[in-house]
């Protein structure tokens, strides 16, 4: 059995990773009272951020940035 949808709740924060042919994309970072993630084959197909949602994008070349944020 497959994972189908995860719920995270009360001042939820995301971070994933993009990638496109086994190349990186660059990084999202996303914030909100409730974020929930949909999946399909074991892979993120959707990602609804509710509730005072924020997010950042970070390009692959700044991915360096983000980690020294953490």
């Amino acid at each position: 059995k497959r994972i189908e949808k995860m719920i995270a709740e009360r001042n939820a924060e995301s971070l994933y990773y993009i990638f496109e042919d086994g190349e990186s994309k660059g990084a999202n970072v996303a914030s909100g009272e409730r974020i929930t993630l949909f999946f399909k084959n074991g892979d993120i197909k959707r990602v609804v951020v509710e509730g005072g949602g924020e997010g950042t994008y970070y390009p692959s070349n700044l991915i360096s940035e983000l980690k020294n944020e953490n």
